[in-house]
């Protein structure tokens, strides 16, 4: 009979070891999750902030051209479809 305690031990460890490898499972399921939505709000951020850059630079571009093209008309060029004054 000394063979029927380990067959149980057996089992018990069996059924341990898959409780153990399910909860593990389990916890890197969720892990790879919260670390998927981390990287998806990162991403969205780095992604609005470029927008917003590139927005003021186009905005900044935009000013200049308007400074320059002010600077030529007030030295009196003509610009394309003008007169001369």
């Amino acid at each position: 009979m000394p063979n029927q305690p380990t067959s149980n031990t057996n089992e018990f460890e069996k059924s341990v070891n898959s409780e153990v490898g399910t909860n593990i499972k389990d916890g890197l399921a969720d892990k790879a999750r919260q670390a998927g939505a981390a990287l998806t709000e990162t991403a969205q951020r780095v992604g609005d902030q470029a927008k917003e850059t590139a927005s003021s630079l186009a905005s900044d571009a935009e000013h200049r051209f308007h400074g320059y093209m002010d600077q030529q008309v007030a030295a009196g060029a003509i610009l394309p479809g003008g007169s001369p004054a």
